[in-house]
């Protein structure tokens, strides 16, 4: 049976992913890729130009596959504290999730040797996720339900208001399972401390 040329990329990224985490990005090679999908490196050639090219892709589809949807799905209708609340249980869930995190203390581990994966995931993890919120606090901003016209400076601090505390948190200490009420509570207090700054009331 022929398989259709994404469900076969997307395939790849799956098992280069846990051989990235497994092996680190240094101990990882598109001969070790080709093995491991049980094809050819030609064949992986035909999807991916480099091993860059790969992990570029990895950290473009969590994102995609997670946060996207997710944000598609924040209600227009509800009140600005609704849909900031919404957007940001979205952005934590994606942040502190047990595969994001495993791949920042990767990127991290090797950014001394391979200071172009730092360059990668700023470019491509946190400045594409960032744009989803841009678009949302920027069509808030032209409603007038928030202050200030730079969407992209309020988008920063957004992101780094509900972080605080939890993602240091969890990303510096080992085996801790975030819950719901985690989660809940951090972007709470996020959203509160963001509209005390940019909120009209």
């Amino acid at each position: 049976m022929r398989i259709e040329p994404e469900i076969r990329r997307d395939a790849i990224l799956d098992i280069a992913s846990e051989i990235f985490l497994e092996r680190g990005y240094a101990g990882t090679s598109m001969t070790v890729i080709a093995h491991a999908v049980g094809g050819s490196k030609g064949t992986l050639y035909k999807y991916f130009s480099s091993k860059k090219d790969v992990f570029a892709a990895i950290v473009l589809k969590l994102i995609s596959d997670q946060f996207k949807p997710a944000v598609a799905r924040v209600a227009e209708d509800a009140s600005i504290n609704c849909r900031l609340l919404q957007l940001a249980r979205c952005h934590l869930t994606l942040a502190l999730s047990p595969r994001t995190a495993a791949i920042r203390r990767l990127i991290l581990s090797e950014a001394s040797r391979h200071p172009e994966l730092g360059v990668l995931f700023f470019e491509i993890g946190l400045n594409w996720g960032q744009s989803e919120i841009i678009e949302v606090l920027r069509l808030s901003m032209k409603k007038q339900e928030l202050c200030g016209a730079d969407a992209t400076t309020a988008a920063l601090h957004f992101r780094a208001l509900c972080e605080a505390g939890i993602a240091e948190r969890y990303y510096w200490t080992s085996g801790e399972v975030l819950s719901e009420d985690d989660i809940h509570r951090a972007a709470s207090i996020g959203v509160r401390t963001f509209l005390a700054a940019y909120g009209k009331e």
